[in-house]
């Protein structure tokens, strides 16, 4: 995993007092935390979260299926992302950091492909044309590709 030798690498030149590895799965995190402590000791404490980070807190170790098939869940994830009135602190992230209080938070989840893969352009096309259909009560289906 990228995050453990990311992680090696600030202990060694940054020399923290708390790192967070945080990772989707927790079996990595445990992995990880385990690499570490045998190669750094006991001078840095490690703590590790797993889970989407990106999402409210309640809904960080839902599965994304759960998530989009639970209205509940889905209408959460949609106003944390869409609507203003929701609060940044209630984000996995923001709960992360206000949990551990990090000098460092390692982002071993690979985050750049995580996000490349939500598809966000054929959920945006699909999202319009429902709105589109109920606009002009046609009940358009969403194009397939």
């Amino acid at each position: 995993m990228v995050g453990v030798q990311v992680a090696r690498e600030v202990a060694r030149e940054l020399n923290p007092q708390r790192i967070v590895i945080a990772a989707a799965r927790e079996d990595e995190v445990n992995f990880a935390l385990a690499f570490l402590r045998d190669q750094l000791g006991d001078k840095i404490e490690l703590c590790g979260e797993w889970g989407n980070i990106f999402v409210p807190e309640e809904l960080r170790t839902i599965d994304r299926n759960t998530v989009v098939e639970n209205r509940e869940h889905y209408d959460k994830l949609f106003d944390a992302v869409f609507r203003r009135e929701v609060s940044y602190q209630s984000s996995a992230l923001y709960q992360l950091i206000a949990r551990h209080q990090p000098e460092i938070v390692i982002d071993a989840i690979n985050t750049a492909t995580a996000i490349s893969y939500q598809n966000e352009v054929a959920l945006a096309i699909e999202t319009k044309d429902l709105i589109d259909g109920f606009g002009d009560r046609t009940g358009a289906i969403p194009r397939e590709e």
